[in-house]
């Protein structure tokens, strides 16, 4: 017996047919293009039909692509309707609100003012979620996603909470070992420590000698900006962290700033990302109004 047709896989239709490629659907929803690729297939395989017809710059929709598409978009209309109709007005937060987020953002946002809302409203149960990448929140099952950096969401409310820069640091220990860099090329004489992914993410908020942005070749690579930064306590070599991140170091002296006078305003933005629906429960709205009251605090 075939497995059903779920509602997620005919909503990533949607967005697909909206977006018009698979790399610009999975902007659009904050997910991997693998995610959109595999929901695609399995479409398919339940269906035993093509839908789709790839190229390289786009996609077309088949025959058979198009008539789904069609019950598709009646399909996710009625089920908003439902929705909308069975929704509770009540003011009152209560059920579970579940929170996804990087390391960074959960240890260093989120923990410290969690107790806060808990004491408002304690009829709210919650649950703390941790993924380094962006993840698909209606798959994972969240209500609400922090993220930093850009986000293209446009199915979703994006809620700005704050901003963030970037600083070069490294603590006084390895400084006393190796030295102080004295220009951006001598970075490459330095254990560098870097975000594991594209290399953008590799990217400092530095200008080299010929004005371009510096692009380190790091030694070591973690895929959390945490163990970025416990990396760089240690002693291990130099990182470029978020401010959020190594507030109290660099307060204690536990870290020290390098290039200060080259670096580059980067301000990276938070935002809180969820579920554009026409009755957002209470305990997201009243917790999203909390976040932007608090979170500035902790930055």
């Amino acid at each position: 017996m075939k497995d059903n047709i779920t509602l997620d896989e005919l909503k990533t239709l949607i967005h697909l047919h909206e977006s018009g490629s698979i790399s610009k659907a999975s902007e659009s929803i904050g997910v991997m293009p693998s995610t959109i690729s595999r929901s695609l297939s399995r479409l398919e395989e339940k269906l035993n039909a093509s839908l789709l017809v790839r190229t390289s710059r786009r996609i077309e929709f088949t025959a058979e692509g198009c008539k789904l598409l069609t019950h598709a978009k009646t399909i996710v209309a009625s089920v908003n309707n439902i929705e909308t109709e069975f929704n509770t007005e009540s003011s009152d937060p209560i059920g579970t609100l579940r929170i996804n987020g990087a390391s960074p953002v959960l240890i260093h946002l989120i923990s410290p003012i969690l107790k806060l809302y808990q004491q408002r409203y304690p009829e709210v149960r919650i649950e703390l979620y941790n993924n380094e990448e962006i993840v698909d929140l209606i798959e994972h099952r969240a209500d609400i996603a922090i993220r930093v950096g850009p986000v293209t969401a446009p199915t979703f409310t994006v809620e700005r909470l704050g901003t963030s820069r970037r600083r070069i640091l490294a603590s006084p220990a390895y400084l006393q070992s190796n030295g102080f860099p004295q220009s951006t090329e001598q970075l490459s004489q330095h254990t560098l420590i870097g975000l594991e992914g594209p290399p953008a993410l590799n990217t400092w908020p530095l200008r080299a000698a010929n004005g371009k942005l510096v692009k380190i070749e790091p030694k070591i690579t973690a895929s959390s900006g945490e163990v970025l930064r416990q990396l760089t306590l240690s002693g291990t070599g130099i990182a470029c962290l978020s401010d959020f991140i190594s507030k109290s170091d660099r307060g204690s002296g536990k870290l020290v700033e390098l290039f200060s006078q080259q670096l580059e305003l980067d301000q990276r933005e938070i935002t809180a990302v969820y579920y554009q629906g026409k009755n957002v429960p209470a305990k997201i709205t009243t917790f999203i109004e909390f976040l932007k009251n608090e979170l500035p605090k902790q930055l």
